[in-house]
């Protein structure tokens, strides 16, 4: 606990990480509003809605049991929970109050969200990370901006990539005030301005600092009309640690040989912080197959916008006949980043299986998915096991699934 009350009293003691405390609080406040009124979670966590489970919880659907109108309450108290610590971190008396209520929303939220991995987006991630650097990070200024530095650097280097270049992983979609002529100028400057220009965000110079802080600016507005109001929002939120940390106290002030933001302890805290998060984003890349058709082990990072993917999907059911028949793999709210994600179908089987588990006329089913990027003539079978429910397949979060097909032969 003496750890925890060190970073209670630094932020008691810093107007700017109060603030910076209510802006991640009215983040959480946008998470209800995205998640009543754009994607449903009170829907998709419902009873008898198929559920998508995370690669770390296979067995999702056994904590499923709350009805609708139970769901519905929970998630009033997530928006009621995160207003009280927006007023506890308006007024400085109450900022210990403001940070205990911050640290339950981790938990609150992570129950809705670890449910169902269609709820998985970087929104989430990023304010995660955020949270938990203004919660358990000494030298919370230094390491919260150093840390959105890092967000939209990697976010440059998963750009690195033709579809992002081409504008075709945009999904058709067009940017506003961007005409069509000039996407793939603007896919490409987008890149320059996070993996080169971002670094300015930590200059001195207020031309340099403020000409970026604009840029990303005018970036999350022309994306509003494909992403929707929830992440340039929240990218506001997180950006005003910048705002507020060069305004209300002075950065030489903080950076003067002695002072706390220096220390071993904060500095070794800092490396642990940044540093974990710059490795993590490699460990998509140590999975074998293309981790856009794949998906294995891209929960664990940054993902942004995918390549574009298609795919076809199919389980054939049988009966204690020998009849066959189609059973669809089919869910809703899938969004273009999951749609076709090994572990999407996987669950759905799944959610076949244990449906028709007390039929005595059901045998098995057989299931096959096949998938491509966008463009590409060849289909790449990603899925085919003929008995699926006798072998019912793991998932593993840490390494390769046999089942995930990475070297078939083209179709």
């Amino acid at each position: 606990m003496g750890w925890i009350q060190r970073q209670i009293e630094e932020i008691e003691r810093d107007r700017a990480l109060q603030l910076f405390g209510l802006a991640l609080a009215l983040a959480n406040v946008l998470t209800f509003a995205f998640w009543q009124f754009t994607l449903p979670v009170v829907e998709i966590l419902a009873p008898d809605a198929v559920p998508i489970c995370w690669p770390f919880f296979n067995d999702c659907h056994l904590v499923r049991g709350l009805s609708e109108s139970a769901l519905s309450g929970l998630l009033w108290g997530y928006l009621a929970a995160s207003l009280v610590a927006v007023v506890a971190f308006a007024s400085p008396r109450f900022a210990w109050l403001g940070y205990w209520i911050l640290f339950a929303l981790l938990f609150y939220r992570g129950f809705f969200l670890f449910q169902d991995y269609r709820l998985r987006l970087n929104q989430h991630y990023m304010l995660y990370w955020s949270m938990f650097a203004f919660l358990f990070v000494p030298g919370k200024r230094m390491a919260i901006r150093y840390l959105v530095v890092l967000f939209y650097f990697w976010a440059g280097i998963i750009k690195l990539n033709p579809e992002w270049i081409s504008g075709a992983a945009l999904y058709g979609e067009s940017l506003l005030l961007i005409p069509d002529s000039l996407i793939s100028a603007a896919c490409i400057y987008v890149v320059v301005l996070e993996l080169l220009l971002i670094f300015a965000l930590l200059s001195s110079r207020a031309w340099w600092f403020w000409a970026t802080l604009a840029q990303l600016a005018m970036f999350h507005l022309i994306s509003w009309g494909i992403v929707g109001f929830y992440y340039p929002l929240l990218m506001a939120c997180i950006l005003s640690i910048f705002v507020l940390e060069r305004y209300i106290q002075p950065p030489l002030q903080r950076e003067k040989p002695g002072t706390p933001s220096l220390t071993r302890g904060r500095r070794v805290a800092l490396g642990v912080l940044l540093g974990g998060f710059f490795s993590i984003q490699f460990l998509p890349y140590a999975y074998p197959g293309d981790s856009a058709i794949t998906g294995e082990g891209r929960f664990f990072a940054l993902h942004m916008f995918d390549a574009p993917i298609e795919c076809q999907a199919v389980a054939l059911k049988t009966t204690a006949g020998g009849q066959q028949a189609l059973a669809p793999l089919q869910a809703r709210n899938l969004s273009e980043r999951v749609h076709c994600d090994p572990i999407v179908f996987w669950s759905m089987a799944r959610h076949i299986c244990r449906s028709n588990r007390a039929d005595p006329d059901f045998v098995d089913i057989g299931v096959l998915v096949r998938t491509r990027r966008v463009g590409q003539a060849d289909w790449q079978r990603v899925i085919e096991i003929d008995r699926f429910c006798q072998i019912d397949p793991a998932y593993r979060a840490f390494g390769h699934n046999d089942w995930i097909l990475i070297d078939s032969e083209p179709q």
